[in-house]
């Protein structure tokens, strides 16, 4: 299955659709709902449907974005947007790939910035000029797509891909393989073969740790086991049972990892977390948290936006005392991204409308 496909099926952060052509920024609507104590800065138009990946600088000044070349097509065009003024302004449209764009991730110091196509084709920008810096293929020989995962590290230095492999028609479950790459380098490092029927659902922010889930009917109890594993030595760190997982990702501090599980009491997609040397995840203590997917995390690990069970709800928590501070108004269009940036004072919203709506927190 390839990368496209994967994502259609199990990502949280978006799903993909089509690409069409190009991002405009329009006044916010006379009619849009004002949320209390935020602004409507912006509503970013044009990007509909694919996977909706948005990231924003480190000082949370450019919002990077997908839209589509001149004529539609499958080719993707990256949008840089100036978010520091109270009208976004267009800085560059960088052009390059020929397929959609599945990941963004700008470098440490906001300089650098690393993008992945659904074809397999990474490729690095420097972000002031709008110059690509080059660009590599993680494809294999007698690939005929692209590959079934990928992850990059909170600093974009460090790509993990996930492959099985191929024993010709057998339907049994496939033994898996995960790559570790140097996007600067654009070489492979390591190659990690992992036990069959294994998932690899996230990468850590350091590279350093690679999450798998194996759903099987053999587990006593049902659920799924959840494995952490040290890529430099591709042993297990650390293990534990959940409720089925149908999805993680790590804070970018590191320090929690937010499991996606299907909760068997209340029958719904609930969220729960695992903590940095605790021995198993744990339900949060506010019961309204519990249900509903993890869409991004501030980068101190403090703020967390969560999308309601039909992903037309969007609400922003704060971690500390597991309290919603902002639930924005019932959404026409089902949302497709999410990024938090500003130390999550700012908000940016991707729809399957081709709307990117821009919230900021003001002033208190």
């Amino acid at each position: 299955m390839s990368l496209t496909r994967r994502m259609q099926a199990t990502l949280v952060l978006g799903v993909l659709v089509t690409v069409p052509a190009g991002l405009r920024a329009d006044k916010p609507p006379a009619g849009a709902k004002q949320q209390p104590g935020w602004e409507l800065r912006a509503v970013l138009k044009g990007q509909e449907g694919s996977l909706a990946p948005l990231a924003f600088s480190p000082d949370g000044k450019i919002l990077a974005v997908t839209g589509a070349e001149e004529g539609g097509g499958a080719a993707a065009v990256l949008k840089l947007w100036d978010v520091s003024g109270a009208k976004p302004t267009l800085l560059h449209s960088l052009a390059g790939h020929k397929d959609a764009v599945v990941r963004l991730a700008f470098s440490r110091n906001g300089k650098g910035l690393v993008s992945v196509g659904a074809d397999g084709v990474v490729k690095r920008w420097d972000v002031a000029p709008g110059k690509a810096l080059g660009s590599f293929s993680i494809l294999r020989r007698g690939d005929d797509a692209g590959p079934e995962g990928a992850w990059l590290s909170g600093t974009g230095q460090v790509l993990g891909v996930r492959r099985a492999q191929a024993f010709g028609g057998l339907s049994r479950p496939l033994p898996l393989e995960a790559e570790v790459w140097s996007v600067p380098a654009g070489k492979r490092q390591r190659l990690l073969r992992l036990p069959s029927g294994h998932l690899a659902t996230a990468l850590s922010p350091d590279g350093q740790t690679l999450l798998t889930v194996y759903t099987g009917t053999n587990l006593r109890g049902g659920g799924s086991e959840v494995r952490l594993w040290n890529v430099a030595t591709g042993r297990v760190a650390r293990t534990c049972r959940t409720p089925e997982v149908i999805g993680a990702q790590f804070s970018p501090t590191g320090k929690r990892v937010f499991l996606q599980c299907f909760n068997p009491v209340t029958q719904k997609p609930g969220l729960m977390f695992w903590d940095a040397g605790a021995a198993k995840p744990h339900f949060p203590r506010n019961p309204a948290l519990t249900i509903g997917y993890a869409a991004a995390c501030s980068a101190d690990g403090k703020r967390l936006v969560m999308l309601s069970e039909d992903k037309h709800t969007v609400t922003v928590w704060a971690l500390g005392g597991e309290k919603a501070l902002t639930a924005f108004a019932r959404l026409d269009n089902e949302v497709r991204g999410v990024a938090l940036g500003a130390g999550g004072k700012l908000l940016a919203v991707a729809d399957d409308a081709g709307n990117v709506r821009l919230w900021a927190q003001k002033a208190p």
